[in-house]
């Protein structure tokens, strides 16, 4: 009974952290503008469970940005701006791989700076400035890849696997 309810206990355990990671992905981004310099660069965590439309156009969807953090113009970002807050952001992401086209003509909002400057990133081909967009909003290239995780802990989930499993097998 006490082996039965040991390995219950761990199964859902491993099944509970499986299913609370497999929600969110963790990406690292870069963005330039046609000079091709690196005007921003960071981190992001993204909704990859299921994809969403935006809400400008119900035929366009993509998955949802939850947090955006880094540098922008080499000042800090402070904070991911709510959809359709400023520019006409809608916030998704809509390629996971990096291959094509990531963002939409609505684009990431955000926060940045001392002084709490919001900004406007989204595609290439989008709106410039002076043609519907507001006057922090800039076009270029952005991308974002899942980073790959580590060789030590991919190797220490895979000590701890195997001793989960030892330690459920002499139970």
């Amino acid at each position: 009974m006490k082996t039965s309810l040991l390995k219950l206990t761990c199964g859902l355990a491993l099944a509970g952290v499986c299913a609370t990671a497999s929600g969110q992905t963790t990406f690292n981004w870069t963005f330039t503008t046609t000079n091709d310099v690196v005007d921003g660069y960071g981190t992001m965590q993204v909704n990859t469970s299921s994809t969403v439309s935006s809400y400008y156009d119900s035929s366009v969807t993509g998955y949802q940005v939850i947090s955006f953090s880094g540098t922008f113009l080499g000042q800090t970002i402070d904070s991911l701006l709510s959809t359709n807050l400023y520019g006409g952001n809608d916030n998704l992401i809509h390629d996971l791989t990096g291959t094509v086209e990531q963002l939409d003509a609505a684009g990431i909002s955000f926060t940045y700076g001392l002084s709490n400057i919001s900004e406007n990133l989204f595609k290439t081909g989008g709106y410039p400035n002076g043609d519907g967009a507001l006057k922090n909003s800039i076009y270029g290239t952005f991308v974002a890849v899942a980073p790959a995780p580590e060789p030590t802990t991919l190797a220490l989930a895979a000590l701890g696997g195997a001793s989960l499993l030892l330690l459920c097998r002499r139970k």
